[in-house]
């Protein structure tokens, strides 16, 4: 597993990136938020079909657990489902002992986050990004839905607790999805390091069949870019 120190003005927080993350998600919860009342699982309804049984079942071994499936993409950040999940809160539950965790790509981020940064004034949230674009999205803690006139307009900074990457979920991700995220990687590549880019150029052959120890480099090396404008990071 490598971890990177993410520092922002009101907090710092680890990216914690391996496989079989969910044991090291539960030790956390347990290490940090001992008095916890509830999690609420805040998914993508296509990644929850996928990966989300298995996890919300583990997570259910710890901890009292709800869970809200909202609509893939874009389509999460409307206001109606803002609504319809601040309402499966209320109906389960929740409260402010309670902790969020966001399931998904950047939309879910953006939705959850938003969420929990709003819900009963502010309660805490996990990350749990399961696509490789979403490595610019989850750190730095900008949060929002989206309003009819524009995206992202109604939203706030808020940071997270964690943000736990679990690469055993991105073998799910179709080829497009991969070349999309490797695309944010590239735009960081080419913001901060000429020798990361040739890297990329020389190392990176098919979406099909991606190194473990390369992708985790890579993530660590675009989430260390999108970093930079929030604060400082650090590796361990």
């Amino acid at each position: 597993m490598k971890q990177i120190t993410i520092q922002t003005a009101s907090k710092t927080y680890d990216v914690r990136i391996g496989v079989e993350m969910t044991n090291e998600i539960v030790s956390f919860i347990k290490k940090y938020f001992p008095d916890v009342s509830k999690l609420w699982l805040i998914a993508d309804e296509s990644v929850y079909k996928l990966h989300g049984r298995t996890f919300s079942e583990d997570l259910a071994q710890s901890f009292d657990l709800t869970i809200y499936q909202a609509p893939k993409g874009e389509k999460a950040k409307t206001f109606a489902t803002y609504e319809e999940a601040i309402t499966h809160g209320l109906k389960h539950h929740v409260d402010r002992k309670s902790i969020v965790i966001a399931f998904g790509g950047g939309a879910i981020g953006d939705l959850a986050g938003f969420i929990a940064s709003t819900y009963m004034r502010g309660i805490p949230f996990i990350g749990v990004p399961t696509t490789i674009l979403a490595h610019d999205s989850a750190v730095g803690g900008k949060v929002a839905i989206n309003h009819p006139l524009g995206k992202n307009m109604v939203g706030q900074f808020y940071q997270p607790e964690g943000v736990f990457f679990d690469l055993n979920y991105f073998s799910s991700l179709p080829e497009t999805e991969i070349l999309s995220g490797f695309a944010e990687v590239i735009k960081h590549a080419f913001l901060s390091d000429q020798e990361f880019l040739q890297k990329l150029m020389h190392s990176f052959r098919s979406p099909a069949k991606l190194d473990e120890d390369f992708l985790t480099d890579c993530l660590i090396k675009g989430i260390q870019v999108a970093a930079m404008g929030i604060g400082h990071t650090g590796n361990r």
